[in-house]
């Protein structure tokens, strides 16, 4: 069965108006992930809500994921599994892509690698239901350690990902957590596709200042999975951060464009992250700069948060931004053990 063509995609708002009351859109990109793509629809085919679609962006893979994609086409339906393709461009224009096809009152952004509880879909729906307020339900994510299949009691950690109205920033944005409205999500727009990392911590931020309300599904929940292919275990710490830097400078740079009120929490994250980057490459004075920029942000009573960016501030200045950078990585690593 040969993929659906695909037309350019609007960049400003790629979801349309229209859509089918009840549908959810599963919006999944994919680049060779044979061995992998297969359990990702089956935990979406599995719902208990079955009033979806699974719409695959193949980014140009060149192993058989398209294979396997068109057998679940052809054994569930090509309204039930819908397939499209486009050049290697990255997952935010394969997600756009996703968007611009799709056609479920309800959005569900999903990687290829990861999965979805059972019931997770129809706990959102009907919390969206019953609160027509929320622009979104936000559930929980169990993050895993295994290369190839999901065990029966997957070993890691539970993420409480919080409300978005409620987010401070300190905690990993999941995609998958999040359920959408589609009327709502369409105030967002598109993914930014010139970004090649944290594209989705730019997209959260944009979730943020559009001013969508959210609320939380504690018993939906989704699975990340951690593997070496891992996008953020793939790149250097180094680059991790400057992609990081860019997709928050980016979203700054947007909102004051368009005179939107900025979190200071927002502020404060890309000053952290401005001051981890240029530790990182040596720049220790810099570095300490950015760190007095970000607790002038902070108010007298956040005296915890204030007095932890001091202590960074004394590190660098005694250790020097290699010594603040070694021991700054070995306490991230002993506390992602934990």
């Amino acid at each position: 069965m040969a993929p659906q063509a695909t037309p350019p995609v609007p960049s400003a708002r790629p979801l349309s108006a229209d859509c089918v009351p009840g549908l959810v859109s599963v919006i999944i990109p994919v680049h060779n992930r044979v061995h992998l793509i297969g359990e990702t629809l089956d935990s979406v085919l599995g719902q208990t809500y079955g009033d979806l679609e699974a719409v695959v962006v193949d980014d140009g893979s060149t192993d058989d994921t398209g294979r396997v994609i068109a057998r679940y086409a052809a054994e569930h339906g090509p309204d039930r599994v819908r397939r499209f393709t486009q050049d290697h461009r990255g997952a935010s224009c394969a997600r756009n892509l996703g968007m611009a096809r799709s056609r479920g009152e309800f959005i569900q952004f999903l990687d290829s690698d990861d999965l979805l509880a059972g019931e997770k879909i129809a706990v959102q729906v009907s919390a969206l239901r019953r609160h027509p307020e929320y622009d979104l339900a936000v559930g929980e994510v169990l993050e895993f350690e295994n290369p190839e299949a999901l065990p029966e009691a997957p070993p890691g950690r539970a993420r409480r990902v919080l409300p978005f109205d409620s987010y401070s920033g300190e905690r990993p944005f999941y995609i998958q957590a999040p359920l959408y409205r589609r009327s709502a999500l369409r105030e967002v727009g598109a993914w930014d596709e010139s970004l090649s990392y944290a594209e989705e911590s730019n997209f959260a931020a944009r979730v943020l200042l559009a001013g969508l309300v959210s609320g939380r599904t504690p018993d939906a929940l989704a699975y990340y999975r951690q593997h070496p292919r891992n996008m953020r275990r793939a790149l250097r710490r180094e680059e991790e951060l400057a992609g990081t830097l860019r997709a928050y400078e980016g979203v700054l740079d947007e909102a004051e464009r368009a005179g939107s009120p900025i979190p200071a929490w927002f502020r404060l994250k890309a000053l952290i992250c401005r001051s981890r980057l240029r530790a990182l490459r040596g720049d220790a004075g810099g570095a300490r700069g950015d760190l007095k920029e970000a607790r002038a942000l902070l108010a007298p009573g956040h005296r915890r948060r204030r007095a932890g960016l001091a202590a960074r501030g004394v590190l660098l200045r005694f250790l020097g931004a290699r010594g603040y950078t070694l021991l700054f990585d070995a306490v991230h690593r002993l506390a992602r053990r934990w």
